[in-house]
C-alpha cells in the first residue's frame, strides 16, 4: 500500500504544471474614441474608450472596434507557448508526465494583454 501512494504522489508530482495554470487571462482594450463599440470575436464586450475581459489563453482573439463616423478598427492577439508549456517540455524530457500538461490550456498564453486600436475617422 505505501509503494502505491508512493508511486501516486511521485505521478502527481510530476503531472505539468500547465494543468494547474488557469485557463483564462485578462485582456485590456482602449480605443481614444469615446463612442466606440468594443468587439472580441464577434461579441460586444464594451462600449466607451475602454473595456477589459477574460479570454481563453489557447484561443486567439479578433478584436474589432467601430464608431459612426469611424473606420473600423481591428486587431488579433495569437497565442504562444507559455513559460510553464517550456517546462512542462523539458521536463517531459526527464520525466515523461510533464507531457500531460502541455494538454491544458495553461501551457499557452495570449501574445499581448494590452491593446490599443486608434479609428480613423471617414472623411465626408
Amino acid at each position: 500500500m505505501k509503494k502505491l501512494l508512493a508511486v501516486f504522489l511521485m505521478i502527481s508530482y510530476l503531472t505539468g504544471c500547465s494543468a494547474f495554470v488557469g485557463s483564462r487571462q485578462r485582456v485590456t482594450v482602449m480605443t481614444a474614441t469615446p463612442t466606440a463599440e468594443i468587439y472580441a470575436n464577434g461579441e460586444l464586450i464594451g462600449r466607451g474608450n475602454h473595456a477589459e475581459f477574460s479570454a481563453k489563453r489557447n484561443k486567439d482573439v479578433q478584436i474589432m472596434v467601430k464608431a459612426k463616423g469611424y473606420y473600423p478598427g481591428y486587431s488579433s492577439i495569437d497565442n504562444e507557448i507559455s513559460t510553464t508549456g517550456i517546462l512542462d517540455i523539458v521536463g517531459t524530457i526527464l520525466f515523461i508526465f510533464p507531457v500531460i500538461g502541455l494538454f491544458f490550456p495553461g501551457a499557452k498564453t495570449l501574445d499581448r494583454q494590452n491593446v490599443a486600436i486608434d479609428l480613423v475617422p471617414v472623411e465626408q
